[in-house]
Parts: C-alpha cells; sequence; structure tokens
C-alpha cells in the first residue's frame, strides 16, 4: 500500500517534466489536432498515473486509494509547500 502511495506521488510529481516530450510525440501521431494546455496537463497526468499503476501491479502493492491518494499528494504537495514558504517570508514592498 505504500509503495503504491509513493508511486503515485513521483507519477504525479514528474507528469511536468515528461509533458514535453509526450506532448511531442502526440504533435507527430495527430499533426491536425492542437491539444489546448489544460487537456494536455491532464492526459498527460492520466498516463503517469497509469504507468504508476501498472508498476504497482508488478510490485504487488494494488491499492487504488493509496495509488490515486498520492497522486493527489504529487499534485497538490509542492504548490502547499510553496504557498507555506511564502507565508513565512514577508512581503515589505506591499
Amino acid at each position: 500500500m505504500f509503495a503504491s502511495f509513493i508511486l503515485g506521488a513521483l507519477a504525479a510529481w514528474g507528469a511536468p517534466q515528461i509533458e514535453p516530450q509526450l506532448k511531442s510525440q502526440l504533435a507527430r501521431l495527430l499533426p491536425d489536432d492542437d491539444i489546448p494546455a489544460l487537456e494536455m496537463r491532464t492526459i498527460t497526468l492520466a498516463m503517469a498515473l497509469f504507468v504508476a499503476a501498472c508498476l504497482a501491479s508488478l510490485l504487488g502493492s494494488t491499492s487504488a486509494v493509496a495509488l490515486t491518494f498520492g497522486g493527489l499528494v504529487g499534485v497538490l504537495g509542492p504548490r502547499g509547500y510553496q504557498r507555506y514558504r511564502m507565508s513565512k517570508a514577508p512581503d515589505y514592498d506591499a
């Protein structure tokens, strides 16, 4: 179960890093279609979570709830951490 959580978090964290490569591959496969940015991010996250689910299945840790929760933490975690860091640093220009 913990492995599924970690795989989900890594997949969600790594999705923005693999988005440019996936976008170029999809542009070759679908040359006439222009995929909007939000849709591209969703496709990338879904594919990353699919790969994480396959790896979790191979490892014998098939908890879908843990994988989904890990993905949620991987998506929202960096934003929450950035917001926490910004709240500690006062803005003297305002």
